[in-house]
């Protein structure tokens, strides 16, 4: 807009430094602290957008609470929040976004050439093919596209045969460099040969103490805090007006 009007600043007021994390890492099991949002892992690995899986999860991960609090049984936060995980990141979505991860981590190695060749190809591909990638949650439009490991691998060869020949080679050979570097996540969102993902709510034998990694972190910031605590005048007038009354 600046370049089309071709207006002219007589200096800079202020630069911004902008740091947006591409993903991330799953929460981690057995814990009772319940993250949402980009603490949830819903950033997407490759575009770096979060509201609206967010949002999409929010209803889910609402109606798990409320059924575990109105269950008969007596109210167990280990497993509620096993259970809450598991609505929001169930098997199939720890799949799907697996296959997503190394589209950020491609993403990230290329060079200008690379990012023109890779969304060249990518925007060659149906509207509902790509913008069910963009989503990356159920529920959100088109996501259905990409829910099976069939329609994740349909998805891959096809996008091969839109890419130029350099970009496509290279995201075969990242492909292969991958899988043997990070295990099975890759190979398992496109095939049942290694079978499927663990979800959250099968890690029910988890430690009883789950959450002494939280605890142990919050005391180790805590120790760290230059922050001392101290008493309000407020507090101090309360406690001594009420001794005089004694």
């Amino acid at each position: 807009m600046i370049i089309t009007q071709i207006l002219r600043t007589p200096r800079y007021q202020d630069e911004e430094f902008c740091y947006i994390p591409m993903g991330g890492g799953l929460p981690t099991r057995g814990q009772r602290i319940i993250a949402h949002g980009g603490a949830g892992g819903l950033t997407h690995p490759a575009t770096g957008y979060t509201i609206n899986r967010m949002l999409a999860a929010s209803t889910k991960l609402a109606t798990r609470i409320q059924s575990e609090l109105d269950s008969d049984d007596s109210f167990d936060a280990d497993k509620t929040a096993r259970r809450c995980y598991d609505e929001v990141w169930s098997e199939k979505l720890i799949m799907e976004r697996n296959f997503a991860v190394f589209g950020g981590d491609f993403l990230m190695r290329q060079n200008v050439k690379g990012l023109r060749g890779f969304f060249s190809g990518f925007f060659q591909l149906p509207k509902e093919s790509w913008g069910g990638f963009l989503s990356h949650y159920d529920g959100l439009p088109n996501n259905d596209k990409h829910q099976n490991w069939n329609d994740r691998l349909v998805f891959g060869l096809l996008f091969l045969t839109k890419l130029p020949f350099p970009v496509a080679v290279d995201l075969f050979v990242s492909i292969v460099r991958y899988s043997l570097q990070f295990g099975i996540d890759l190979p398992q969102s496109v095939t049942p040969i290694f079978g499927a993902v663990t979800g959250y709510d099968a890690n029910a034998n988890a430690n009883a103490n789950n959450d002494e990694v939280v605890k142990d972190e919050i005391r180790a910031m805590i120790k760290q805090s230059k922050v001392k605590a101290t008493q309000s005048t407020t507090t101090n007038y309360a406690y001594v007006s009420n001794k005089k009354k004694e």
